[in-house]
């Protein structure tokens, strides 16, 4: 029986990707260093903040301005947060649907509180999100599953009950371990089908979920 549905955030639910592109790249052009692809960038979003730096600097951790342009990049991505981003095609329909159903749902995310918040905060169609777990709130971020057993928890919810979204290998990992149903979202960054296994379900776009698959929440809630 499904009762609940939790969903990673960049990537998943928000298209955050142009955030990091303009931010990325203002950095890189103050240093007068040349642009990065911005497909390239959307590819590794989903890895974070360091491995965005190194792609775009052509760094390692170990370079003795890594730290230095790091917090630099975060910054400029916090006074920038939300500026470009956008709510995936059909996450509103998806969410809408999730509360007429009377059904549980949250975020659980590796993106840190403060700039989690803020974006729920300032997007309407999120703000009736009922749980919101980031990396401060674990010992272990995601691929553990401490995130979605923790929101589970608070929802008072068996995690057998609900559908994990995510759109990386880290959220799949996840879910699986554990015990979700998996949604695969192949429409975000960094997942394509071959990503799969057989009991995950692949969702190539949240409002063709919610308009075909949501049977499948329907006949349970």
């Amino acid at each position: 029986m499904i009762k609940g549905l939790l969903f990673d955030l960049d990537g998943t639910l928000l298209d955050s990707a142009p955030d990091f592109v303009y931010c990325l790249n203002s950095l890189l052009e103050k240093y007068q260093k040349p642009p990065t692809d911005a497909d390239l960038i959307r590819s590794y979003v989903s890895d974070g903040s360091a491995m965005l730096v190194k792609l775009g600097f052509k760094i390692e951790e170990d370079h003795p301005e890594f730290e230095k342009l790091k917090k630099e990049f975060l910054d400029t991505y916090k006074n920038n947060l939300g500026k470009f981003s956008n709510l995936f095609i059909g996450a509103s329909e998806l969410i809408e649907k999730t509360k007429l159903n009377n059904l549980k749902w949250g975020i659980v995310t590796n993106k840190p509180y403060v700039y989690a918040s803020k974006i729920i905060e300032e997007t309407p169609d999120l703000s009736s999100c009922m749980t919101l777990v980031c990396p401060d709130h674990l010992k272990k971020a995601k691929p553990s599953p401490e995130g979605i057993l923790l929101a589970c928890n608070q929802l008072n919810l068996n995690p057998k009950e609900v559908i994990y979204f995510g759109d990386h290998q880290k959220d799949l990992m996840a879910s699986r371990a554990a015990g979700t149903l998996t949604a695969a979202c192949t429409y975000g960054y960094a997942l394509k089908s071959s990503d799969l296994d057989n009991d995950d379900i692949e969702v190539r776009n949240l409002l063709e979920f919610s308009k075909t698959n949501f049977k499948l929440l329907d006949e349970h809630a």
